[in-house]
């Protein structure tokens, strides 16, 4: 007699969606005035405004454009783009103003706000406080949008050792007083059917499974599970 048993997980729709910050890179120029018109032109001075507790030196940095070198639209868009990347800012504008020698050009950011708090909903396998050890965020800091970008990625992959390889962080959102919001969706077993059982009952089979309707799906549970049914020798491979 042979045993088939189907696990027909519930579907888990895969997607970080973080709406902390919303990139706004885009160029401001004086009054009637393109890139054109600063095209060829020599960037005398490159600065940066704006910034509160993130280090200048952590911004400049990144910026590739310096002085001396020729006005390039492309190139300033790298930079605002390598801006952004830093993950501290949610707004990243550039200005150019024209100067005797050239165009002077600065970037003007806005900072992520500090962090106060972090929020964790729909765990129930893996307690609140470890999962907020696996973060790498400090309270009080300017929330790093690249930094919670990985740590749920550190939370997902914990998850999937401890065998809950369908949990995904779903939703990753700021609320009111600096409080990032982690959502965790641990992929719930939807049903199991059993098939080819024509002289072992139905229900004598499920109770030796560890694996139950509607909790998180454990891949270890389940390959115990299934062993735990060889194990009764009524069933072959």
């Amino acid at each position: 007699m042979k045993l088939i048993a189907r696990f027909r997980m519930v579907s888990v729709t895969v997607f970080l969606m973080v709406s902390i910050v919303v990139s706004s890179i885009v160029p401001i120029y004086a009054a009637g005035s393109s890139a054109t018109d600063f095209t060829g032109k020599t960037i005398t001075t490159v600065m940066v405004s704006g910034n509160i507790t993130v280090p200048k030196d952590t911004i400049m940095a990144v910026v590739k454009v310096k002085p001396g070198d020729k006005f390039d639209a492309e190139a300033i868009k790298k930079d605002m783009q390598a801006i952004y990347e830093l993950g501290n800012f949610f707004d990243v504008t550039v200005s150019f103003t024209a100067v005797t020698e050239g165009v002077k050009i600065v970037y003007s950011v806005m900072e992520n706000p500090a962090l106060d708090n972090v929020v964790i909903k729909g765990n129930t396998k893996v307690s609140t406080d470890k999962l907020k050890s696996l973060l790498k965020v400090d309270k009080g800091k300017v929330l790093n949008t690249k930094t919670i970008r990985e740590s749920t990625k550190t939370i997902e992959n914990y998850y999937h050792d401890q065998g809950y390889i369908l949990a995904r962080v779903t939703d990753v959102t700021m609320g009111d007083g600096g409080a990032v919001i982690i959502t965790i969706n641990e992929g719930k077993l939807e049903d199991i059917v059993v098939k080819g059982n024509q002289k072992t009952k139905t229900y004598v089979i499920t109770r030796e499974m560890k694996v139950k309707e509607g909790e998180p799906f454990n891949s270890n549970d389940a390959r115990r599970s299934m062993q735990r049914l060889y194990n009764l020798g009524f069933f072959e491979d």
